[in-house]
């Protein structure tokens, strides 16, 4: 089995969030870390511990064939809005079982739950949804905003056990040592997380390439630590936005590459990394 190395991990100089996604889904797959929004088998670990998190969470057991998504695209409803991306949704054969990670209270988002909700709905009308919001230490959200859905708030204090159960005995070495990084950063939440990159560093970059391929013609790659897709969406809308100010570059525009829907090849670590990248090319 080939398992993510906590140490190797933090080459990519992420945050506390990614690291730990990024370690409990290489627990959950028993394999590296995917490509954005691919579909994935849990491994039988992974599987007893999503349906154990699922039924202390629900009171109810999770029923049928699991099928896991990390970094779950869920696109716009229209073109006045943007796209929505979970860190995990596991889907059966008659529901979608979101799941938001966080570990920053920075980070937490009112309307990001509810805005997850609407587009699940729109795009998955058929199908039961459920809703985990696992968070650091905070005020529980109120579950009764979420008509329509059951949602629950819960602490990673209170899964903690689950994650150690699961992994901690394991008889592949590389397991145990991705549970003690995990259990290691996620039991020491009241310390800060370091922050490597800022956006606005990036944003400048971008606008410096903008300039090459409005002059140049030829598409560009941005180099960036995205935390996720969602951040990478937010990424593209922010430098979109830098760009139109800026007025110096009005044909190039900002996009982001699927490896699976775009062709070609990554031309940077992160697309190499997870299947996506945020491009600027020159339109007419």
């Amino acid at each position: 089995m080939n398992f993510e190395d906590p140490d190797k991990l933090l080459r990519f100089k992420f945050g506390r969030e990614e690291y730990c996604q990024r370690m409990l889904t290489s627990l959950i797959l028993a394999s590296r870390y995917p490509k954005w929004n691919s579909h994935s088998k849990p491994s039988d670990k992974g599987d007893s511990f999503l349906r154990r998190l699922f039924e202390e969470s629900y009171d109810e057991p999770l029923i049928g064939s699991l099928d896991f998504i990390d970094e779950f695209n869920l696109p716009a409803i229209d073109s006045d809005s943007k796209d929505g991306a979970p860190d995990y949704a596991v889907l059966t054969p008659d529901r979608l079982w979101i799941v938001e990670l966080k570990t920053e209270k920075a980070s937490h988002r009112k309307d990001q739950m509810p805005y997850y909700q609407a587009l699940a709905r729109h795009h998955y009308p058929n199908m039961r949804l459920d809703m985990l919001y696992l968070t650091g230490q905070m005020p529980r959200q109120d579950a009764s905003n979420y008509e329509g859905s059951r949602f629950v708030h819960q602490f990673w204090s209170e899964t903690l056990h689950l994650i150690a159960e699961s992994w901690s005995q394991s008889e592949f070495g590389e397991e145990r040592l991705l549970e003690t990084a995990l259990q290691r950063e996620l039991g020491s939440l009241d310390r800060p997380s370091k922050t490597f990159t800022t956006k606005a560093s990036v944003i400048r970059e971008a606008i410096a390439l903008a300039t090459c391929v409005q002059e140049g013609g030829k598409q560009r790659a941005v180099e960036v630590s995205a935390s996720g897709l969602e951040d990478l969406i937010d990424l593209r809308s922010r430098i979109g936005e830098a760009i139109t100010r800026d007025g110096a570059t009005p044909n190039v525009r900002p996009w982001i590459w699927y490896e699976a829907t775009s062709g070609g090849k990554a031309l940077t670590e992160l697309g190499k990394d997870v299947g996506c990248e945020l491009r600027l090319s020159r339109y007419k």
